[in-house]
């Protein structure tokens, strides 16, 4: 058990470098990359090294120009370095998935992988993998060039280019830097363009890429020829079609030595040598298979004969050149298509994605936005319910401490009162006898009366203070009255039932209020103003909304809008109604005001 132990974590040791060393390998021979991969299908190894083995053998499928057929490993292999990768290993896979895309024709989908692979790329990093992400703004370019959109063609060419020059990939870099070249001729700035391949040349030669520098020179053919400098033309021709270089392999040049030998044919146009240019546009027949030379060709050949005016001759190559045109329109059309249905096709997959992600996310909105309703809706309850026992607590005892202290406040005014009325009454007593006393020493002399005058005045001092000792026993128990009165209106204003119709005015749910809360709010008044009902009900019979009006009137916390809500009455009613209530009960005239204070003063 401990051999096997120890031969399995060896293993598990050994599986991560081996896979190094033919990381390392691939750049180099990609071929044998794959074939080693392929070995090591069959062998033990831990999830982790079985993703990175199919992401190594993506990357080498990509560089032996080995077509994927299919996306499902490597859409495994993203989903899984997605989730446990670093920056750089989901940048590759994500690569390889959009090669794999790119080699099924469906261009939406592999631009999108390249994206995500860019937005992996951490490019503060010193350890960044450079090179992979210069390779994928290389393919998008590839790409947008198929999709014929030149601008973002031009901005990933220029991305790339950067990034190869920054890792030093110089024939990279220069071989980005050709396409300028291209961008620039084919906008007929002819001038731009000699410059631009003068550097990239010289560039080329002075880091020993000879064939390069060779090739690039067919830019300065072109350039001339279209600017009329047949001399400069013939010369950059002379170069080309001499040098080694290109001899012994003839396709190493964009559409072959076909090409050379067209553009020296049409040189030979320019300088009105016929003869020599139908020599040189059949040497390039060999090569008709090459990029754009047949319908290069056939069309120099066709004017050739033309000028020879060889009828015959110029009917064949129009007819090739007419029959090429519609071969390559007709496959030109179908990839169109092909892309447009790709697009359309991504298009419906990403609406339908997007729908039920969409219905995913609102169905766990709805239930989160339920769950945390109800949850938030019972805290609210509970602490609603707290807050009212513990002010129904606080005012209940707040009432037994106004009512105690009013209790005093009364026994005191009471035993004053009754003092008082002691004092009072001896007093008067006192007088009684005084004056007796005066009335019979009034007729004894006349000394008396004067005196009699003088008890007389002191008497009439006493009434009037007796009456001063009066008023204040009234205005006290008047006092007495208010005060019991107020007491009366506090407690009614405080009640549970008052503060439940308070509440319903405040949220707007006045409908709310059934018979049951009207009788309460009944039994309650009434209780507190034994008088009320009869005092009310004394001169003629109130219908029930008019007694209800008078309820609400009695408890002083209510506007006349209020009034009119809990009623149903229209609006600005409630002023006339208290009008007419007020001839009603009291019989007499006068306004909405003079109807509030009277109920108000009910006992």
């Amino acid at each position: 058990m401990t051999i096997l132990l120890t031969a399995s974590c060896s293993r598990g040791v050994r599986m991560p470098r081996e896979l190094a060393v033919i990381d390392s390998l691939m750049d180099i021979k990609p071929d044998s990359a794959l074939a080693l991969l392929g070995r090591m299908d069959s062998m033990p190894m831990r999830q982790s090294d079985r993703m990175y083995l199919e992401l190594l053998r993506g990357k080498a499928m990509n560089k032996a120009y080995v077509k994927f057929t299919s996306d499902s490993a490597m859409l495994e292999v993203a989903r899984y370095f997605d989730r446990h990768g670093d920056a750089d290993q989901r940048m590759l896979a994500h690569y390889v998935l959009g090669c794999a895309y790119r080699d099924m024709g469906s261009a939406p989908r592999a631009l999108e992988q390249y994206q995500q692979a860019t937005a992996q790329a951490d490019t503060t990093s010193s350890a960044c993998d450079l090179s992979t992400l210069m390779r994928v703004h290389s393919q998008m370019g590839e790409l947008y060039l198929r999709l014929r959109l030149e601008e973002l063609e031009k901005k990933e060419d220029s991305i790339a280019k950067q990034l190869a020059w920054q890792i030093g990939d110089t024939l990279s870099a220069l071989m980005l830097e050709e396409q300028e070249c291209n961008y620039l001729y084919n906008a007929g700035k002819y001038r731009e363009c000699i410059e631009k391949t003068s550097l990239v040349h010289d560039a080329y030669l002075q880091h020993g890429f000879k064939k390069n520098a060779l090739i690039i020179m067919i830019f300065y053919v072109k350039s001339y020829l279209a600017l009329g400098e047949y001399d400069k033309a013939k010369y950059y021709l002379d170069c080309m079609e001499n040098d080694s270089l290109l001899v012994p392999a003839s396709r190493s040049l964009l559409g072959g030595r076909g090409i050379l030998h067209y553009y020296r044919g049409k040189y030979y146009l320019k300088v009105a040598d016929v003869d020599s240019a139908e020599i040189a546009f059949r040497k390039a027949l060999p090569d008709i298979d090459l990029n754009n030379n047949a319908l290069l060709v056939y069309s120099s050949l066709a004017d050739v004969y033309g000028i020879k005016h060889l009828l015959d001759s110029v009917l064949k190559y129009t007819a090739l050149y007419t029959a090429e045109k519609e071969r390559r329109y007709h496959e030109e059309t179908g990839n169109t298509t092909l892309q447009m249905s790709a697009l359309y096709n991504y298009s419906v997959e990403q609406k339908i994605a997007s729908r039920q992600e969409l219905r995913v996310r609102t169905i766990r909105t709805i239930l989160f936005i339920a769950i945390a309703s109800v949850i938030l809706l019972l805290i609210i309850i509970y602490l609603y319910w707290q807050g009212k026992q513990k002010e129904n607590e606080n005012a209940i005892n707040q009432m037994k401490l106004d009512v105690q202290t009013a209790r005093q406040e009364l026994s005191k005014n009471m035993a004053e009162a009754e003092r008082l009325s002691h004092d009072l009454e001896r007093n008067i007593a006192s007088l009684h006898a005084a004056e007796k006393e005066l009335k019979l020493l009034s007729v004894e002399n006349e000394e008396e009366k004067q005196e009699h005058e003088k008890k007389d005045q002191q008497i009439h001092e006493l009434e009037c203070e007796i009456k001063r000792l009066t008023a204040i026993r009234d205005e006290q128990t008047q006092q007495l009255h208010r005060f019991k009165a107020n007491i009366k209106s506090d407690s009614l204003e405080s009640s549970e039932i008052v503060e439940f119709f308070c509440q319903a005015v405040k949220d707007g749910h006045t409908a709310i209020v059934c018979e049951k809360d009207w009788r309460n709010l009944r039994a309650t008044v009434e209780c507190h103003y034994p008088m009320f009902h009869d005092t009310v009900f004394r001169n003629k019979k109130l219908t029930k909304d008019e007694y209800r009006a008078c309820l609400l009137t009695k408890t002083r916390r209510f506007s006349p809008t209020d009034i009119e809500a809990f009623v149903g009455w229209p609006y600005n009613f409630a002023s006339k109604k208290r009008q007419q209530l007020l001839k009603k009960i009291f019989g007499i005239k006068g306004g909405a005001a003079e109807f509030d204070r009277r109920i108000w003063d009910i006992h």
